[in-house]
């Protein structure tokens, strides 16, 4: 993963926001996109969730935009991540660099639209007067764990994408699934006890997200299931890692 030297900085920094044009050119309002996606899925969930079935705590919108931000950061990596090689395949072949860093920005290009998120999210918790506490001090420890448990993932797919075209089909409905798997719309404790280890089998962002509604809405610590997430981003730095070493010349695949 030799991307950090000063050229292939240039680089990434020329991919990232040149993609960052492409995303809000054509858009009417614009960056203003990367605010307003996340905050009217909310409100499509809180008039569902909160108001005609008559779920959800005081701070049920709080909670549902700290899920559904970091949700998105991880959907939208992988999703356009999984097409970043094929669609640059001329790119590849004429230019010399680690592809590597192909994945890397679409993953730094939606991590923008996660920080935007995050700061209507203190907008939110500032309004529903939640009480900051010393446990905020984990939200930066939090957002690297996502981060490097996002880029693995990206890796992974963006060279399993040139080998199975249909890959981005299939992720753009699993992320879609994993939206309802994942403890957004409901609590973990609206479970039985006894499911939550299969729960958190089938859920694998879930040990995350709990862990970003309890240090910023609940004062308390991260979820022990958190360890489960960092072991699991352990093993598919392995498959990226080794993914990578074996196939160095893809650029004849694309």
């Amino acid at each position: 993963m030799s991307f950090l030297t000063s050229s292939y900085k240039a680089i990434l920094k020329y991919l990232v926001w040149g993609e960052v044009k492409i995303k809000y050119k054509n858009r009417v309002l614009g960056a203003a996109w990367a605010v307003l996606d996340p905050l009217m899925l909310m409100l499509i969930y809180l008039v569902l969730i909160k108001f005609i079935f008559q779920r959800g705590g005081p701070n049920y919108a709080v909670e549902l935009l700290t899920g559904l931000i970091t949700y998105r950061w991880f959907s939208t990596s992988v999703v356009t991540a999984s097409r970043s090689l094929l669609s640059n395949g001329k790119l590849l072949q004429t230019v010399k660099f680690p592809y590597s860093v192909l994945p890397l920005s679409r993953v730094i290009i939606n991590g923008v639209d996660f920080l935007i998120g995050l700061v209507i999210l203190f907008v939110f918790i500032t309004f529903y007067q939640v009480s900051p506490t010393l446990q905020w001090a984990w939200l930066p420890v939090l957002i690297l764990i996502e981060f490097q448990f996002i880029l693995a993932c990206a890796l992974i797919v963006s060279i399993v994408g040139i080998y199975f075209r249909d890959l981005l089909n299939i992720l753009t409905f699993g992320v879609r699934i994993l939206l309802y798997l994942s403890p957004i719309l409901y609590g973990l404790d609206q479970l039985p006890e006894r499911f939550h280890t299969a729960y958190m089998a089938l859920s694998p962002l879930s040990g995350l997200i709990i862990s970003f509604k309890n240090v910023l809405i609940h004062g308390t610590w991260p979820s022990e299931y958190l360890f489960v997430f960092i072991a699991l981003s352990l093993v598919l730095w392995s498959i990226a890692i080794y993914l990578y070493k074996t196939r160095k010349n893809i650029s004849k695949d694309l």
